[in-house]
């Protein structure tokens, strides 16, 4: 990190000891192949932009959110054709329930902004160093 850009990073308890629990999971599948297996290391904060945006144990602000429609009803030209067919859209109830029970979640949906996802293939493949002085 350096002065002035944008602090992105996951703490990472390495001691905590856990449990996969595909109940307290949030997933269409409603399986996990890794159900019940320990694991030891969990992240318990994320920051993004300097903004903590999960701390795990705590409440959160999902389940108190009502205002899902501004967060689900993205404009068309931004739907691909496999969301247009998906759970989300056809499920809607059902998928508002399921998040309004994530815990942890400390900032409001749509923090951030929404930006296009860019194919790894369209990145400069030249690598730079800054010179060292």
């Amino acid at each position: 990190m350096f002065i002035g850009t944008d602090a992105d990073f996951t703490i990472i308890d390495l001691e905590r000891e856990w449990t996969i629990d595909q109940k307290a999971q949030v997933t269409m599948a409603k399986y996990n192949p890794l159900h019940d297996m320990k694991l030891k290391g969990k992240p318990v904060k994320t920051i993004v932009r300097g903004t903590l945006v999960y701390c795990d144990g705590e409440e959160g602000v999902l389940p108190e959110f009502n205002e899902w429609d501004t967060v689900f009803n993205t404009t068309d030209e931004n739907w691909s054709e496999e969301y247009k067919v998906s759970h989300r859209i056809n499920n809607p109830d059902k998928v508002k329930g399921e998040v309004n029970g994530i815990k942890g979640i400390m900032v409001q949906p749509g923090f951030g902004q929404w930006v296009k996802r860019q194919s790894i293939q369209k990145l400069d493949k030249t690598i730079t160093y800054p010179d060292k002085k």
